[in-house]
């Protein structure tokens, strides 16, 4: 009789361990496409003076930004006709992303939305914590 109450305290933890595994490799699934750049926050407050730039900027990589995810593990980003590779892993709970870079630069990236068709994630970019707003590349 101790065994079966054992076993039954034991399954709800079975059950989540293998739930959270098979949503992992979900959220894994859902990355391998082409993103682009819908927008970009910034946690302090952009300058005035500044706004004109930002904005031209933001709306360069809109046209000319292209993220790919591919299930072999690599990446191809593209900026104005030139590409970046390297290779790119989700953590075990799929909130954080690190990529290497082919030039051995490591990066990670906070996951903080992951849908089908949106994916939001936070990086250092300097001394700024930047989010990047990202819709599939349709």
């Amino acid at each position: 009789m101790k065994q079966n109450i054992s076993a039954i305290r034991i399954l709800p933890f079975v059950f989540f361990v293998l739930f959270s595994v098979s949503s992992c490799k979900n959220k894994s699934q859902m990355l391998l496409k082409s993103w682009k750049v819908e927008n970009l926050k910034y946690t302090k407050e952009v300058p005035e003076d500044l706004k004109p730039s930002i904005e031209r900027q933001i709306n360069e990589m809109r046209k000319n930004f292209l993220l790919t995810y591919n299930a072999d593990g690599t990446y191809t980003t593209t900026l104005n006709n030139q590409n970046l590779q390297g290779k790119w892993k989700l953590n075990w709970n799929s909130t954080k992303i690190e990529t290497t870079s082919s030039q051995g630069e490591v990066k990670d990236f906070t996951i903080e939305e992951l849908t089908e068709k949106t994916f939001h994630f936070t990086v250092m970019e300097g001394k700024e914590e930047v989010t990047f707003l990202m819709v599939t590349a349709e």
